[in-house]
């Protein structure tokens, strides 16, 4: 896996913050990146130093910053902030000219805003582009063309300056389909874990009798835990539980030298965590059917004919 830098124009940025641009392409037939690689946004920037007229402010939570001795420094982007009045570096502004800002091609690192994370990499001809994927450009969905003539006009109009092959000539481009994370590349492990979070949340909401499965299962963890917690420190008073065939059966089968039934359910867990969940499943449909909901947890899953 590798870091490196893409620009982009304003209103691919912005179709990037708002979610709807999710695939680009770069002409050639030798991929520059590969499934799995990090690549931060360069875009229009300038820099700001509110310490310089604001007492004591407050670092931004919504875009990276730096700290410069007691100074603190902050990029601001014209994609989506076009109209900031910024000094020069002499602390004076041009009305007439406006704020100077810096090309993207000299956007530090660590003012990125935007951290791509690929996942798919292809090579095709250009006007192979099917209708899905030029959706997934980031294009006007205004446009009264359809998504692959509005992707054929914003191609000419980027390459056509540049003496670039156009879309009548049909080249062969590397297309790149990427996440979207709206930090900087050094909280790129948080971003991961965000989505993880999020991903983990969906699924709980997919059914009702996952979410009792895996709110169980969660109870039963807790449960164990306290008795693995409890077993370390009385590792002199091991309780020698004797429970019938099913929990030996478990000790014998993961772990021979665990007496502790609470312990042995828990390796059990570990190991075959599809077939414990099923038990975790029908431990709550027993609960609903009995009306009880003090059942042993720990006892019904060792006991259990599932096993």
């Amino acid at each position: 896996m590798k870091n490196s830098a893409i620009i982009f124009q304003g209103d691919m940025v912005r179709a990037l913050l708002e979610g709807r641009k999710t695939q680009t392409r770069r002409q050639g037939d030798k991929p520059k990146y590969a499934i799995g690689d990090l690549i931060w946004v360069r875009e229009a920037f300038v820099l700001e130093c509110n310490s310089d007229y604001v007492e004591n402010p407050l670092p931004p939570t919504d875009r990276p910053f730096k700290l410069d001795g007691e100074r603190l420094i902050i990029p601001l982007y014209r994609a989506t902030e076009p109209d900031v009045a910024i000094c020069d570096k002499n602390g004076f502004y041009d009305e007439a000219r406006g704020t100077k800002w810096g090309l993207s091609i000299f956007m530090p690192k660590w003012t990125s805003r935007i951290t791509l994370e690929i996942i798919g990499v292809k090579v095709e001809r250009l006007q192979d582009i099917t209708l899905k994927d030029a959706q997934a450009e980031g294009l006007d969905e205004y446009s009264e063309l359809s998504p692959q003539e509005t992707y054929a006009k914003l191609w000419d109009k980027i390459y056509a300056s540049k003496g670039k092959p156009l879309w009548a000539d049909n080249p062969l481009v590397c297309a790149y389909k990427f996440r979207v994370f709206k930090h900087n590349i050094s909280n790129y492990r948080l971003n991961e874990a965000e989505e993880l979070r999020a991903k983990a949340n969906a699924e709980l909401q997919a059914s009702a009798g996952d979410i009792a499965a895996r709110e169980k299962a969660n109870e039963l963890d807790e449960q164990v835990q306290q008795a693995e917690d409890f077993a370390k420190r009385q590792a002199k008073q091991k309780a020698n539980v004797n429970t019938g065939g099913r929990a030996a059966g478990i000790r014998t089968t993961y772990r021979p030298e665990i007496t502790d039934l609470n312990l042995a359910v828990k390796y059990f867990w570990q190991k075959n965590r599809h077939d414990f969940e099923a038990l975790v499943l029908q431990l709550a449909k027993e609960e609903e059917r009995t009306g009880n909901k003090e059942i042993n947890g720990v006892k019904f899953i060792a006991e259990s004919k599932v096993i």
